[in-house]
């Protein structure tokens, strides 16, 4: 019944430059940070962005220093949405988000216990944001702030909506 409410989306080159990306096969990929004002359409943009929300693995990260992915599946989920996620949280976690052809190891403590690995090589990692670029500003270390320009694809909305 919501599908029906759904306003056409418009087109932004950064998405189109972030979605061209995983038309081949690569080491590591950029992730997308859509910024904006509460009810601009960014989560709903995103979780339509490749045509079936089914295949979007939602987590919220409001306040968090680690993602939970226990519950992705690689082989059925082609975007992660991170709703709300933080520049520290990438910073800290800058292996995840580089999307490696290889395991990455979450939920990481001193003794381990508790971690669990995930692929993420060829997902698309999306953050949605309400303060983004604020945050990034008031980190301390310019290369964070670097790292996180060079491997990231950042649309700034505002308070523009996202859809027609």
């Amino acid at each position: 019944m919501l599908r029906d409410e759904l306003k056409p989306f418009k087109s932004f080159p950064q998405v189109a430059s972030f979605l061209e990306q995983f038309g081949e096969i690569k080491s590591r990929y950029r992730f997308l940070v859509i910024e904006g004002q509460s009810k601009t359409g960014k989560t709903v943009f995103t979780k339509w962005m490749t045509g079936n929300p089914d295949k979007v693995f939602e987590t919220n990260c409001a306040s968090c220093p680690e993602p939970d992915l226990r519950e992705f599946r690689s082989l059925y989920h082609d975007t992660i949405l991170f709703d709300e996620g933080s520049p520290e949280m990438v910073i800290a976690q800058k292996k995840l988000f580089q999307g490696p052809p290889c395991f990455v190891e979450l939920g990481c403590s001193s003794t381990n216990c508790h971690s669990y690995k995930v692929l993420v090589s060829g997902t698309r990692l999306v953050i949605c944001s309400n303060g983004w670029s604020e945050a990034v500003e008031k980190m301390d270390r310019e290369s964070d702030r670097q790292w996180l320009a060079d491997n990231s694809f950042v649309l700034n909305i505002g308070a523009t909506p996202m859809y027609t």
